[in-house]
């Protein structure tokens, strides 16, 4: 009973603390003027001041020359802001944004900024190497009396001005000290952002490198993509023009080439739209078998089939983009599926109804595509090989189809369905046994 007695009073007093400091270095309104400090002129600075004033805040830009400082404000916002030198304005407030390149942080006063919170906003350049340290780790180094939080590096100057998001309304934060952290939330709650908690200052690392990346989750479905139509490009080429004039002992016949930019690509577009739709969907039927085969869920995926199930949503949405021309009844499914993949559609759907449009209606379509190719293509999958050995797209696609379907079938036996249901519910057939300690 003592212990326990003790560990509440250790945990109230701590909590009692961390409520102390977090009044001393983010005062409530009642008591103080809510004042935070910017160093910087530039755009970020400006943009921000706005969102502090918005919010009830009195910010205080610290420039190193104030004159200019004022007058690019007038001239921007028309709204009355207090301007100081550096020296002067890191006195006001224990809040101090740092909203100038990284190269001139070591200029900051380092014995003015002991005890107070610095909110890091900067980027690296998109030249500079990653995986080192971060800013934000630097400027931590450069002033270690201070509490170095990373926070608006990925929001832009643009949105904050005008008072319009680019993207997520999502702030990262990360800081060595959780009440730092709270203090820094708080604010960035009160502008009308809301928070993600990153933990401490080293991953300020990864959140550097949100403002640097370029379409990560479409990267995979972009390669797949271009590998499927070149393959497919490839293979016509054969079909249509060089294998006819290698198997004819008559004159080379150049007319064929002139269906080379229009047909074939029509035709190449079309095969790599359906070859995407089947891939959107075989990867859930390997990872089905490969549950039932182990027995339980918690299992990691081997890598290759990891990114192909991360990569489904844009293989199928490209999938969407290339099959315009084909099967009209196909393609109002995909635009179904299309629209109620987007984040603002499917908010609004429950779990059943997502659900049913991304499993049965999503199957539905790859049944649709295979009857509509293998109709289409009757005639030419009896056609002997091109040259002997190469088959056509139509050849490969028809069998890429009907082995989905085939995969998928005995997923849908009620036995085999009830099973992988209570796998994916937690069931585990051999469960890890616990140690009796």
């Amino acid at each position: 009973m003592e212990i326990h007695d003790a560990i509440a009073t250790i945990s109230i007093d701590s909590l009692n603390s961390t409520r102390k400091q977090s009044d001393v270095l983010y005062p409530e309104e009642e008591n103080s003027n809510r004042t935070v400090v910017l160093i910087g002129s530039g755009d970020m600075t400006m943009g921000l001041a706005i969102n502090l004033l918005r919010a009830k805040y009195r910010p205080v830009i610290a420039s190193r020359n104030p004159e200019r400082a004022r007058v690019r404000l007038k001239n921007m916002m028309n709204l009355t802001v207090n301007i100081a030198t550096i020296s002067e304005a890191v006195t006001m407030s224990n809040i101090i944004i740092v909203a100038i390149p990284s190269d001139y942080h070591h200029t900051l006063p380092g014995d003015s900024l002991r005890d107070k919170i610095l909110i890091d906003i900067s980027n690296r350049s998109p030249s500079a190497p990653s995986g080192g340290p971060s800013l934000a780790e630097h400027l931590q180094a450069l002033f270690p009396e201070s509490h170095v939080v990373k926070a608006f590096n990925t929001v832009s100057s643009y949105a904050l001005s005008h008072g319009v998001i680019q993207g997520s309304k999502e702030v990262p934060i990360c800081g060595d000290k959780e009440w730092t952290r709270n203090c820094v939330a708080t604010m960035v709650r009160d502008m009308g952002f809301s928070t993600v908690d990153k933990g401490t200052l080293k991953n300020a690392r990864a959140v550097e490198d949100i403002p640097l990346s370029f379409f990560p989750e479409w990267r995979s479905a972009f390669i797949i993509c271009i590998s499927i139509f070149f393959m497919n490009w490839i293979l016509y080429l054969f079909w249509f023009q060089l294998c006819p004039n290698f198997e004819s002992h008559d004159k080379w016949d150049w007319s064929v080439f002139t269906l080379l930019p229009l047909i074939n690509t029509h035709v190449c577009i079309s095969l790599t739209a359906a070859w995407l739709l089947l891939l959107t969907y075989m990867p859930g039927a390997f990872a089905a078998y490969l549950q039932l085969y182990r027995g339980t869920k918690y299992s990691q995926f081997p890598n290759w089939l990891d990114k192909w199930m991360k990569c489904r949503k844009q293989l199928g949405l490209l999938a969407l983009l290339l099959g315009g021309d084909s099967c009209p009844i196909l393609l109002a499914m995909l635009a179904i599926l299309g629209v109620t993949s987007l984040p603002s559609v499917s908010s609004q759907l429950t779990w059943r109804e997502f659900s049913f449009m991304h499993r049965k209606l999503g199957w539905i379509s790859v049944f649709f595509l295979g009857l509509h190719g293998g109709l289409d293509n009757w005639g030419r999958l009896l056609d002997k090989l091109a040259c002997v050995v190469i088959p056509g797209g139509s050849h490969i696609f028809v069998v890429l189809c009907m082995f989905t379907i085939l995969l998928k079938i005995p997923l849908l036996l009620p036995c085999v369905d009830s099973h992988l249901t209570k796998i994916r519910n937690g069931y585990e057939r051999n469960p890890p046994t616990m140690s009796p300690a």
